[in-house]
């Protein structure tokens, strides 16, 4: 078997008041800097999570999303987040 056959489980701790919505991820990303960037269809943020060792992700932090561009919804409802892109 080749190694690219092998999966790895790695870690991933959350912020107590997310750890709800952690089943409902629809979206993540891993940028170049080791960030580990989440989207969840429950909410109207975005989930950051730093890579601390090479199967662990911590250091949650949470962005909201209407700080950066206007929503068409009360931020109170969810964003139904379905993908994430980075650019330079």
């Amino acid at each position: 078997m080749s190694n690219s056959n092998l999966l790895n489980q790695v870690f991933l701790t959350f912020v107590d008041n997310f750890k709800e919505h952690r089943e409902d991820l629809s979206a993540l990303l891993l940028t170049h800097d080791k960030y580990l960037w989440l989207g969840s269809d429950e909410t109207s943020t975005i989930e950051r999570l730093s890579l601390v060792d090479t199967d662990k992700f911590t250091d949650h932090q949470q962005f909201r999303v209407a700080e950066f561009i206007n929503l068409p919804a009360p931020e109170d409802q969810e964003i139904d987040i379905e993908g994430l892109a980075y650019t330079d």
